[in-house]
């Protein structure tokens, strides 16, 4: 087992290179010891080696005298309606989200669907499971049992608690699933509607083969433009597509357009502040700007807090804060017990586009254009010493670049400048091999694009490989 695999807020690695299915076994007993829990839900995503490994996890549970509530294939969202709704004392969901067949891994949760994060158990998790692995498997002497529910249907009539559906008038939308279950969950939500759609990999495919290069996050451009081709032969009110285990949620204007994360977040909060009466907001510090400026202005309190679900989770807890947002598309509500959810945002979104008669580009209305962003660049780097040289070489930009200054640390490196006003965050991915860089300004497209190339030059300079196509060649 690689130590590695263990993340800042779950488990993560190539199945059969980073761990081995026993792996998980010992993982699953190590999550026992160290939350203690009475029934424990299990599901998993739809990924071809997801099968066997929810089979090691039910086995080191059950084996530690831990019954399991079997909630089978579902989304990671479920997995916490799950702990919420059937009263569990924790949950695990397998799952490597948006990451290539290859991968796989876990997220783990407590009661009431509570993260663990670094900062939480997690490492704690692994240091046990590295014990246990070497000691090998010591079942206990009474075995728990396991229990199977249909979570689907329930699970359906949550979400429909979010919109008003007599509210809904009739859109015609296309729709990706990436080869995930949110095709399963979104055609159910709708059913008896007047909303219809076109479908993109609806079908459940572990091994979304049929997906560009075999990753199902909408996040990178060739996937991106899978849903934007359909377009061209048809008319649509807009366009969502969800990663396969449909915790992110992504939107395509009327035209085709990608609309970045942060834009969402924007209308979303302001939507919600209002209703709320105020209330704070969360965001990342890869792009604050278009945020700040929506849910101030209706008189809302923004929030930075460090990238990763758990973490936005905890600070939303500690600041009862009503909605987060995150760059990569994971959207947060208090409603929802604090957690992210692939669903809600696109039922609010067509509540707001519904009830107002407006296009998606008429609801971001000028956020656009006044919030330039550069997108997500990811960069991968042959080890990590390489990734902290290029840090090191973009300090020292705050002089070089213009009048700048460095934000206190946060997540990554975040520097902001003045005359033009521009910033950059760049930060290791937790996820992946990457670093990541995402560039923003005010009303000005062109100061955006150049300094986004020439941060691109000098993290190139330190032996970064661009993976990502600058959005405007």
């Amino acid at each position: 087992m690689n130590p590695d695999i263990f993340r800042a807020y779950d488990i993560r690695g190539k199945f059969g290179a980073d761990f081995s299915p026993e792996d998980f076994y010992f993982i699953a007993q190590a999550y026992a010891k160290v939350v203690q829990p009475k029934v424990v839900a299990v599901g998993h995503d739809v990924r071809e080696t997801s099968g066997c490994l929810w089979q090691q996890i039910v086995s080191g549970l059950t084996d530690a005298g831990v019954d399991v509530l079997n909630i089978g294939g579902i989304s990671t969202d479920m997995l916490y309606f799950a702990v919420v709704n059937y009263r569990t004392d924790g949950g695990v969901v397998v799952s490597a989200s948006h990451n290539p067949r290859e991968y796989n891994g876990l997220k783990m949760v407590r009661e009431q669907a509570i993260p663990i994060s670094r900062d939480s158990g997690i490492m704690t998790i692994r240091d046990e499971a590295l014990k246990m692995s070497k000691l090998g498997r010591k079942p206990v002497g009474k075995r728990g049992v396991v229990r199977t529910v249909s979570l689907m249907d329930d699970y359906v009539q949550h979400m429909r608690y979010f919109t008003d559906l007599g509210e809904l008038t009739p859109k015609h939308l296309l729709l990706n699933a990436n080869c995930g279950f949110a095709g399963q969950a979104v055609s159910r939500i709708l059913e008896g509607t007047p909303i219809t759609y076109d479908s993109i990999f609806f079908e459940p495919d572990g091994t979304f083969a049929s997906v560009p290069r075999g990753r199902p996050d909408p996040m990178q451009p060739d996937n991106q433009a899978i849903t934007t081709g359909k377009f061209k032969n048809a008319d649509y009110a807009f366009a969502t597509a969800w990663d396969a285990d449909a915790d992110r949620c992504f939107f395509f204007d009327e035209k085709g357009d990608f609309v970045d994360g942060p834009y969402v977040t924007a209308r979303l909060g302001e939507s919600l502040v209002r209703e709320n009466h105020g209330g704070s907001v969360i965001c990342d510090p890869r792009v604050i700007w278009p945020v700040e400026a929506a849910v101030n202005a209706v008189g809302g309190t923004t929030i930075i807090g460090r990238c990763g679900h758990s973490f936005i989770k905890e600070l939303m807890r500690k600041t009862d804060s009503i909605f987060g947002g995150e760059t990569s598309a994971h959207y947060y509500f208090r409603r929802y017990y604090y957690t992210d959810n692939g669903m809600i945002p696109f039922l609010l979104t067509l509540r707001e586009l519904c009830r107002s008669g407006r296009t998606l580009s008429e609801w971001l209305g000028d956020l656009r254009t006044q919030h330039p962003l550069s997108g997500e660049i990811n960069y991968a780097f042959p080890d990590t010493e390489a990734m902290h040289r290029a840090t090191a070489a973009l300090h020292g930009t705050e002089k070089e670049l213009g009048d700048g200054e460095i934000e206190p640390e946060m997540d990554g490196l975040s520097i902001r400048f003045k005359n033009p006003t521009w910033r950059f965050n760049v930060r290791k991915s937790n996820t992946e091999p990457f670093m990541r860089l995402n560039v923003e300004g005010i009303g000005d497209a062109a100061v955006v694009q150049t300094n986004t190339e020439t941060l691109g030059k000098i993290l190139e300079d330190e032996g970064g490989q661009r993976q990502t196509p600058f959005r405007w060649e």
